[in-house]
Formats: structure tokens, sequence, C-alpha cells
């Protein structure tokens, strides 16, 4: 796992020659429903065009903090894939 500012990810190698990742924003990010499904969003849009580029297929999970809600769509995509690249999967 690598953690950030405000994301963290985990992730393992794939079983399968696709990437797939998914995005947890639970009750400690924002108690409406509407603010979580957002953030889930966004960061799904984010993550469609980056999955093709890894170096290897792996599964990988998002955990978001309360201070992304902030952050702006540029912002959080860059932060993704500084993440990313600590992880060496780009």
């Amino acid at each position: 796992s690598v953690i950030g500012a405000d994301l963290l990810i985990k992730w393992a190698p794939a079983r399968e020659n696709a990437a797939r990742a998914t995005v947890v924003a639970g009750l400690a990010f924002d108690k409406r429903a509407v603010r979580r499904n957002t953030i889930k969003r966004r960061l799904r849009e984010i993550l469609h065009p980056l999955l093709p580029g890894l170096r290897a297929p792996a599964n990988i999970m998002v955990f978001v903090n309360k201070n992304a809600a902030k952050r702006t769509f540029a912002e959080l995509r860059e932060e993704l894939i500084i993440l990313f690249k600590k992880a060496g999967l780009f």
C-alpha cells in the first residue's frame, strides 16, 4: 500500500489480464451519500484512462481521506499518478 495526502491505494497482482479498480469512501469521509458518491465518480473517471497504462495487471483499491473533497479533479489526478509511480505500477 502507498499513502498520500488525501488518498491511499492498496493493490495486488491480478490473475486476469486486465486491471481493475474500486474506490472506497466510507462514512468517515462524509455522512452524506451524495458527497461520497460524487468523490467516487470523480476518482473512477480519473482511473478509467490510467488502468490500461499499468505495467502489469493489478487489482487496486483507492481509499479516500476527508480532505479529498476539497481537491479539484486535476489535483486528485496528479496525486493518483504520483501514488501509482511510488507503488511501481507505472
